[in-house]
């Protein structure tokens, strides 16, 4: 039962009161929405998975017994700062806000997570970060969808919820899989069936995958795409080894299907990733290992269109690394991936082109630990904005800009964890304006211009605009870009039929309609908060050149060595990418390389590493590409 209007305010004073107390209990981060292994909007990046969110400490878990309620104090309203237009926390019940979509011109869709998590808050705010309507649907937390038909889609695992514009339920089924179809059908999956619906509620067709531990999602044109790695015999050798293969069912909007297969004569595929796209398609994404190389794998994305076939493939080669793809975000104008390995702890943010070309590489990283990537958009100038948070003990909450080429523009803290009269502000949703200003979503535990122990979900609204502070560190990322799948011959066998006997149900479904009030959470000038002297300082160890051992240069038979492999490496990491990848020879690539590098750091041009471009290359004062 939620609260009435009285028992908010009395809520309210009873946190302004514990302001003004020495709160003893830890700050915590809650538990996030388990939202689904394929996110189907490429329109807002917020619907990726969050390796980690906020806890929330509620009322309930305070440690002592409070104080009689005071009678209601209202909140003043937060000074004029420059860069921020404006910033609320909604109270009361709440805990963060997971996403932020666009309305018609001027609104905004906004879902969040209550403290109870029982349901999932879904509002409609104006400009301003009013709220229109606000509604609690369900009983546990989704993940919320645009569709393409204008509504919205609340997902909760096992079930879906179709609601329109004004908060009005539309649809809601039992089927884990539900795309809304502009004609008023829709096509629904469960299990290894897809089913699609016509107006009159009659299939207009249904499949059957014999492979349940194939990957689905259905897809922007009312169809579906089934994947999976199959395993197949080389028969032209004749010991015929094993390799596996990708592959891919289409089933477009009218019940057409088509089978595809994606791979390398040698070597194995795992397919760990499968994303829709707006245009019927889907990304798919893992890694490949090579026979030649032992146990090195290296990390592919593959777009395929509305019939399945190929559009473009890209490989991230970084021998003899083994790498993970730890995110993929689609974006507005392109793709992000973030990329690991396991050696180390260096994390590499790669930005891919529409057609699936390399933008820029950065490794990433902070002078407080290695980070955490939480949400990513990209905004009008082709540049990129993020949000994460370091993973030292005392963390920080942060955003920063990219621009076109990945250059760093400008950073703003926003929070810390464990310190005390401190605020833990942070981002869970992004989403840049074309006016220029970029609207933030997440949870914050200040109430007006003090922090509390009480989280709640946050929004402000602020300007493209800021300075660089030093927390976030990138340097040129050190992968080479590679196609090393393709097409191959249809060797696994075909699974699929044109029969099903899926059973859609309409179900009730529980909405509440909420009064959460619109409240300020006062940021000081800049949306930026001091660094406090509890946090430890750290400093970034530089690693000193590595001694020169002998000239290396362009030869038949090529010099091969470890000293050729350090070279090939470091040419990587500061952008000259014609070296390809480091194999430890020196081939006309590196020369190409060593070449470029030359020119660019005005040292002679011949391709010849001696003690003077060793040093100017292991140098502080080296010119990346």
């Amino acid at each position: 039962m939620k609260k009435t209007v009285l028992g908010c305010l009395c809520l309210l004073a009873l946190w302004i009161s514990a302001c003004s107390l020495q709160a003893s209990s830890t700050q915590e981060k809650p538990a996030s929405p388990t939202l689904r292994n394929n996110p189907k909007s490429e329109a807002t990046p917020q619907h990726q998975i969050v390796t980690e969110q906020k806890k929330t400490a509620t009322l309930m878990q305070a440690s002592s017994t409070p104080s009689p309620v005071p009678s209601p104090t209202l909140l003043a309203a937060c000074p004029p700062v420059d860069g921020v237009s404006w910033s609320h926390f909604y109270a009361p019940d709440t805990s963060f806000v997971s996403t932020i979509l666009p309305a018609e011109e001027g609104y905004f869709y906004i879902s969040g997570v209550l403290d109870n998590l029982n349901g999932t808050w879904v509002a409609k705010i104006n400009a301003d970060g009013e709220i229109l309507w606000q509604n609690v649907y369900g009983a546990s937390m989704a993940s919320v969808l645009p569709a393409k038909n204008g509504n919205l889609l609340l997902e909760f695992g096992l079930t879906n919820l179709e609601i329109d514009t004004n908060g009005t339920i539309v649809r809601s089924l039992d089927v884990p899989w539900y795309e809304p179809n502009t004609d008023g059908g829709f096509t629904a999956s469960s299990g290894d069936q897809i089913i699609r619906y016509t107006k009159a509620q009659t299939p207009l067709w249904q499949h059957t995958l014999q492979n349940p531990e194939a990957y689905f999602t259905t897809t922007a044109d009312g169809g579906g795409i089934y994947a999976y790695a199959g395993i197949y015999a080389d028969e032209s050798v004749y010991y015929r080894p094993i390799y596996t293969d990708i592959k891919v069912i289409k089933i477009d909007g009218n019940g057409q299907v088509w089978q595809r297969v994606f791979g390398k004569l040698v070597g194995d595929e795992t397919l760990s990733l499968l994303v829709p796209t707006s245009d019927g398609g889907a990304i798919l994404g893992g890694t490949h290992a090579y026979e030649e190389l032992g146990m090195d794998y290296d990390v592919w994305l593959m777009k395929v269109n509305n019939t399945g076939s190929l559009s473009w493939q890209s490989t991230f080669k970084l021998a003899p690394d083994l790498e993970n793809l730890d995110e993929f975000y689609i974006l507005k104008n392109g793709y992000a991936a973030l990329i690991s390995s396991d050696y180390g702890d260096t994390k590499t943010l790669v930005k891919l082109n529409k057609n699936g070309s390399l933008a820029w590489q950065k490794e990433i990283n902070s002078t407080r630990g290695w980070i955490t990537l939480i949400a990513i958009a990209d905004t009008p100038d082709g540049g990129i904005l993020i949000s994460a948070e370091t993973n030292e003990k005392n963390y920080v909450n942060f955003i920063a800009r990219l621009g076109p080429k990945g250059d760093l523009l400008w950073e703003k803290t926003l929070g810390f964890n464990q310190i005390t009269d401190t605020p833990d502000t942070f981002v869970q949703a992004i989403l840049p304006l074309e006016s220029g200003e970029i609207l933030l979503g997440g949870g914050t535990n200040l109430v007006g211009t003090s922090p509390t122990t009480i989280y709640s979900a946050w929004m402000a609204k602020i300007t493209d605009a800021g300075e660089t502070s030093g927390l976030l560190t990138l340097s040129p990322g050190k992968y080479s870009i590679a196609n090393t799948l393709g097409t191959r011959p249809n060797t696994l066998k075909d699974e699929i039929t044109n029969f099903a006997d899926l059973v859609v149900k309409e179900i009730p479904f529980p909405v509440e309609t909420t009064a959460f009030q619109v409240l300020p959470a006062c940021m000081l000038k800049g949306a930026q908060f001091p660094t406090p002297v509890a946090l430890p300082s750290m400093t970034p160890s530089i690693t000193p050149t590595p001694a020169f051992q002998r000239n290396l240069y362009l030869n038949d038979p090529p010099m091969e060595g470890a000293d050729v492999l350090l070279l090939q490496q470091r040419l990587l990491e500061l952008g000259y990418t014609e070296v390809g990848t480091p194999d430890g020879s020196f081939g006309a690539m590196t020369n190409n390389a060593v070449r470029r590098f030359q020119e660019i750091n005005k040292l002679d041009v011949d391709g010849y590493v001696g003690p003077l471009t060793w040093t100017k290359l292991f140098g502080l004062d080296a010119i990346a590409k």
